[in-house]
């Protein structure tokens, strides 16, 4: 489950465009935030590989996060090394 706050524009007020831009920008706003939660899931696969005596890893991570609202697909991968003292 993720908690968190979506903004809502609430009203807006534009200028004229100035001669020759064909562009409007506000001069006021203003934003609602509504909490919410969101519920979905996280899946994973990770490998590892160690080298001289354990003292080197090298490996890999992905990794893929869906919620049932409309928040985007998220997809995750990095590759990683390391070295113990």
């Amino acid at each position: 489950m993720a908690y968190g706050g979506d903004y809502y524009l609430d009203y807006v007020i534009w200028t004229e465009p100035l001669p020759g831009e064909p562009y409007v920008h506000p001069i006021d706003e203003s934003w609602d935030k509504i909490k919410g939660n969101y519920f979905g899931g996280i899946i994973g696969l990770a490998y590892d590989y160690a080298l001289w005596k354990d003292r080197i890893n090298i490996g890999f991570n992905f990794s893929s996060r869906y919620y049932l609202n409309n928040i985007p697909f998220q997809f995750n991968y990095r590759l990683q090394i390391g070295y113990s003292f």
